[in-house]
């Protein structure tokens, strides 16, 4: 039970001579066919309905109807001088929770003592309490109106808190307590019931008790109402949630349950992702003859659905009559489409034919189909079944190739199945004796060269397409007179929402082509096109522009011929005569930079051949399923750079199997070659796709988001910086309304990710922020950026040290001619070193010897041997810090972590966890919008979920990260000198003991620490003593302190060091040294200083003899304390894994060279256990 409620979280992420439709699909001929009427795009036909925000995607059948209309916004508006319920809060003793506890209840106008009432027990969903339906739907107002209207009996209704815990409030992790809504059943049955009939004037028996809820509630009102049929007669599921049992399990014996229910209503609406668990108690009582009503309206997951169904189900409760009656409604609606006439008798009364084995028998109807046509259907598999009648027919069959066989039934129909289709829309023609004839039951579509059948397999991502309540656009039919082939040309225009009342905006134009065998009709019919931008700009995924589709002229030319036709007539027609009609007669940004134009197939040649040759006129191309652009076809690249923005390629996944697409070559190879070049281009494969619509919807999909954004795609600049040049590859993305921005940045021989922050594009002047973790201190890089046709001038500004200037071009930079010493970032050692054993050996009876890094990944095989080869222990760098790791309070990634687990397993380093609380680099919705007690229960969810998940695989844990101030005096040292962050802001001193207390309970076996820098020494020391007195006062599980370790060569404060071990272990604590490096030069402790924004040998120069002996020195008296500390010390872990792989950047800080070759404070390291001296 557990874990099936837990899933309502998790449910509540071409050959131009070709035509356009692959002619491999279907045997279709080229003759002229009877042309049919053309049916206009149907709005919302539930059956094509996609998710609805959550849960899987949508399939609904012939039963999934709106039985009951939606009512008017005025069912819940206070009317006055009418009656009124009295709704009230009261407390009732709960025995099964062991707590007093709340519900919310409401008593029907004039409720008197003198009468009893019959009660309705209202149930919320897994994020609500006592008061969601008050909130949601105005029960209160909703009743009142109902009752004094005379349309539902006086009742009672009673909306208890279905959160049986003590705790029962909705905070942090809602779906951690799903357990608790299960325990609720004996809380309703024992403890809830009981007290609302001692306290009200209510019926004691079944027949007057009615169990309902939405979503959660309504899971558990099926499973509790079904299951104790004793207790509850009528029983609603509004939305029923995945913790809805199976029906076999609710419903064992159908005739008992027919026989006791009184009322069974079901709801969900068609654009809910949950609907497949209400779907899936339908069918059962519909096979089991089990009456109830099924109401399927147009909502989704949301407070409009329950409302409407709370109204009608109230109608019926309690009023056998009334129920009787809809239950009638329902049976009838679920028999034949509802306001269909009944299909004719040869239709209805067909003789039924087995469906062949091994085919998904789950046929639904498909959305192409005329009105009330109930084939062809198409199954799960993508199979489609045909049904035609002919009686007189001698075969019957369809042009999709490897289709079954048609049988004749007694009936005169044929029926026959097709092969597994791709997902989207597929032409096909019916073939009676040979002759090839519209099928009778589609809708027609213009493809093929012809008026003719189509088919739609619902794709798995419809919902990119589906009608919505979102405000839509326009297609606009346009008649516009050509000059040069004298005749009147008809033009399709999506205009997008907005457009007629927003009369002083302009727009961009994006010319978009169908392909050969097609025409205008094709994108805003077989494309829906419309339908992907009004969702889209919606979503605030692209900028709104016009959209103009016209006849390419493609079909002028025949097969054969194709390779003689001639673009010039079309390219007349576009660019001269119907581009200046668009310009003139719609508010259009006339101008090359916001004029763009593609095509699919025939028409991507078209729109290449147009482009190349009209410069001036176009600056975004988009090339779908057949024309590719690569650096030959220019013949001008610096005049090609700087007209044009975009260059888009795409094609279907099947296109490019069999080695290479149907044009030859490799249009990824080309799109590369474009970026080397300093082109913005993009390349995108339509997954499981070939040649047909359900590619080109996705390629328009992922193409005009890319539209008109002049920043948008990758950028490369190089920087020249203290610790040398860094080559910045970023990549600018605009998606759902808002711009991001990432970069791979390399650094000599490292190379690392950056995802930036506060990424603002303000016209010209492009910002965004990098914030760089070194070892706990946050650095600020501001960068500034002025976009010029193909290039940036940017400004990267690192905190207030400086700032360094470079221009962001499109081409990559080539490789660095400099010479290779100029380009180490840490040149080898001037001293040659020798061990005769590795440093993990070395202390293997005193301490374990850790690095830090979040490895394997990012990492060379060369280090990862480095790595095992001399260490024993491993810290994760940043991975499993707040911010990365949990970075939204309901995302987590644990791809890194877990990658990091795995590998220090299989190689057996014992992993010490980094961190679970900390001031910095924690995300702020932490604290968002939240009390002491939200903040509280955040802070708990954050840290059992991630303890929680590696628990036996990683031993200790820094709990609480750096929270004393750094500018300690003597008034500070005798307190604890807490720094004011968000954490002691929220929970005040107690949130270091809630912490220790909750990774405690996570796993009682790790070991927990208290981290921090500088502590031990001066003011900071004496305040972490007296904070880790009282923590130890209070009880809270401390077990370690660890000293970070920072210290600078020839400035180790060897005495405070050695006397805060003892500190710290007279408190009965165990000490790890757990950042350890030594800088040559630069700053020490925790702050990230020295070398900043400074150059010549103080930020990066070679380290001399006399600095590695000194270095040496330190390392080994610093080693010498800690053996003979052995018994306290657990373990040491250098914070790095050698001089390139540091935080420490230039410094020499670690013990491995930049290469990976001990150094000579290695070798005097090793030496300590058996000299037992303190000297090199």
């Amino acid at each position: 039970m557990h874990k099936l409620i837990i899933m309502c979280g998790l449910l509540l992420c071409a050959d131009a001579a070709l035509p356009a439709q692959d002619r491999s699909d279907s045997d279709r001929s080229s003759q002229d066919q009877p042309s049919g009427n053309r049916s206009g795009e149907q709005a919302d036909r539930p059956r094509r309905g996609g998710p609805g925000g959550i849960g899987r995607p949508i399939d609904l059948g012939p039963d999934d109807k709106q039985i009951f209309a939606d009512p008017p916004a005025s069912i819940i508006t206070l009317r006055e001088n009418a009656p009124r319920g009295q709704l009230e809060m009261i407390e009732y003793d709960s025995k099964t929770v062991g707590a007093t506890r709340k519900m919310n209840v409401y008593t029907p106008p004039g409720y008197s003592t003198e009468k009893t009432y019959p009660v309705l027990y209202l149930l919320h969903g897994i994020g609500g309490d006592e008061t969601e339906w008050q909130r949601f739907a105005s029960p209160d107002k909703l009743l009142d109106n109902l009752i004094n209207d005379g349309r539902a009996v006086p009742m009672i209704v009673v909306m208890p808190n279905g959160r049986a815990q003590k705790n029962d409030r909705a905070v942090g992790n809602v779906f951690e307590s799903a357990p608790a809504f299960a325990t609720f059943e004996r809380d309703l049955l024992d403890d809830v019931i009981p007290a609302i009939e001692a306290r009200y004037s209510v019926h004691d028996d079944r027949q007057h008790r009615a169990l309902a809820g939405l979503s959660m509630g309504g899971g558990q009102s099926l499973n509790f109402g079904l299951t104790h049929l004793d207790t509850f007669a009528w029983v609603g599921g509004f939305s029923s949630a995945p913790n809805t049992k199976l029906p076999e399990e609710l419903i064992p014996d159908p005739a008992r349950s027919k026989e006791q229910l009184k009322l069974l209503w079901l709801s969900c609406g068609n654009k809910d992702g949950l609907i497949n668990f209400s779907q899936r108690m339908q069918r059962y009582l519909k096979q089991k003859g089990i009456p109830h009503v099924w109401n399927v309206d147009g909502h989704g997951h949301d407070a409009t659905h329950w409302r409407n169904n709370l109204y009608h189900f109230a109608q019926l409760l309690f009023n056998d009559e009334a129920a009787k009656v809809a239950t009638a409604r329902s049976s009838e609606a679920v028999t034949r489409p509802l306001g269909n006439p009944a299909p004719p008798s040869s239709e209805a009364n067909h003789s039924p034919v087995a469906v062949p084995e091994g085919m998904a028998n789950d046929f639904r109807p498909a959305s192409t189909n005329q009105p009330g046509r109930e084939y062809p259907q198409v199954n799960s598999q993508g199979r489609i079944k045909f049904r035609i009648v002919a009686p007189e027919a001698k075969s019957v069959g369809v042009t999709f190739r490897e289709s079954s066989e048609f049988v004749k039934g007694e009936d005169g129909a044929w029926i026959g199945y097709s092969r597994p289709l791709d997902e989207g829309f597929h032409y096909y023609s019916i073939k009676i004796d040979g002759a090839e004839v519209p099928d009778p039951n589609s809708m027609m579509f213009f493809g093929a060269n012809r008026w003719g059948s189509g088919v739609e397999v619902p794709a798995q991502d419809r919902d990119f397409y589906a009608v919505k309540t979102v405000p839509h656009g326009q297609i606009r039919e346009v008649l516009f007179h050509s000059k040069s082939t004298d005749t009147h040309r008809r033009a399709f225009v999506y205009t997008p929402p907005g457009y007629d009342e927003q009369t002083e905006s302009r727009y961009p134009v994006l010319y978009l082509q169908h392909g050969y065998g097609e025409n205008e009709y094709g994108w805003s019919v077989q494309g829906h096109a419309g339908l992907i931008m009004d969702n889209l700009i919606a979503e605030k995924r692209t900028k709104p522009f016009l959209i103009v589709m016209t006849y390419g002229m493609t079909n002028d030319a025949r097969p054969g011929g194709l390779r003689d036709f001639d673009i010039r007539p079309f390219q007349t027609v576009l660019c001269d005569e119907l581009i200046p009609y668009i310009d003139t007669h719609f508010r259009t940004i006339a101008d090359q930079p916001h004029r763009a134009m593609a095509g699919l197939s025939m028409g991507s040649m078209e729109t290449k051949s147009i482009t190349l040759k009209k410069l001036d006129t176009f600056s975004h191309i988009g090339l779908f399923s057949g024309a590719t652009i690569s650096p030959g076809d220019l013949e001008d690249l610096e005049a090609f750079k700087k007209e044009h923005r975009l260059v888009f390629v795409s094609y279907g996944g099947h296109e490019l199997g069999g080695g290479g697409p149907r044009r030859g070559g490799d249009p990824q190879a080309s799109v590369d070659a474009l970026k080397s070049a300093g082109i913005n281009a993009h390349f995108y494969v339509s997954p499981r796709t070939g040649h047909e619509w359900q590619s080109w919807r996705r390629s328009l999909r992922e193409f005009a988001p890319l539209l008109f954004q002049e920043a948008s795609g990758e950028w490369h600049a190089q920087f020249e910086t203290p610790v040398g040049l860094q080559s910045y590859h970023f990549d600018l993305v605009f998606k759902k309304g808002a711009w991001s921005a990432t970069a791979v940045v390399v650094s000599g021989n490292d190379v690392r990710d950056v995802r930036f922050s506060d990424v603002s594009i303000d016209g010209d002047t492009v910002t965004f922020v990098e914030s760089r973790q070194l070892q706990g201190r946050e650095i600020r890089i501001d960068y500034r950026g002025e976009v010029s046709g193909n290039q940036i001038a940017m400004v990267r500004k690192v905190g207030n040290f400086g700032s360094t200037e470079a221009i962001a071009i499109r081409q990559p930079p080539q490789k660095s001619t400099r010479p290779n010493s100029e380009l180490r970032t840490d040149p080898a050692p001037v001293v040659e070193v020798k061990i005769d054993r590795v440093i993990k050996d070395a202390f293997q009876e005193a301490f374990r010897i850790g690095l830090a890094g979040d490895l394997p990944t990012g990492y060379s095989d060369n280090d990862l041997t480095l790595a095992t080869t001399h260490f024993g222990a491993i810290t994760p760098e940043n991975c499993m810090k707040p911010e990365p790791i949990h970075p939204e309070e309901n995302r987590w990634r644990f791809e890194r972590p877990d990658s990091l687990v795995e590998w220090a397993e299989r190689n057996k380093l014992s992993i010490h966890g980094h961190t679970l609380v900390w001031h910095a680099q924690t995300p702020d919705w932490f604290f968002a919008d939240a009390d002491k007690a939200v903040v509280t229960q955040r802070l708990k969810d954050h840290i059992l979920t991630l303890v929680g998940r590696y628990k036996g695989k990683i031993q200790s844990w820094d709990v609480v990260n750096e929270a004393i101030i750094d500018e300690g005096n003597r008034e500070t040292a005798s307190t604890e000198a807490l720094r004011r962050s968000k954490w002691l802001q929220s929970l005040g001193p107690d949130y270091l003991t809630l912490a220790f207390q909750f990774a405690h309970e996570a796993d009682p076996d790790a070991t927990l620490y208290y981290n921090d820098y500088n502590i031990e020494s001066g003011p900071k020391h004496a305040s972490s003593v007296v904070l880790l007195k009282r923590l130890l006062s209070e009880k809270a599980p401390v077990h370690a302190v660890g000293i970070q370790g920072h210290w600078r060569s020839g400035n180790v404060p060897f005495e405070d060091i050695d006397r805060a071990i003892s500190d710290y272990a007279s408190l009965g604590l165990k000490v790890s040294i757990t950042e350890l490096d030594v800088t040559i030069r630069g700053a020490s402790g925790g702050q990230f200083e020295g070398g900043v924004g400074q150059r010549g040998r103080s930020a990066g120069a070679p380290a001399s003899s006399e600095d590695l002996t000194q270095q040496a020195s330190d390392y080994a008296k610093l080693f010498a304390i800690f053996a003979k500390h052995k018994d306290v010390i657990e373990r040491v872990t250098f914070w790095g894994l050698h001089d390139r792989r540091t935080w420490r950047a230039g410094q020499h800080p670690l013990i491995l060279s930049a290469d990976g070759r001990p150094k000579p404070a290695y070798a005097a390291i090793v030496n300590i256990p058996s000299r037992g001296t303190a000297e090199p």
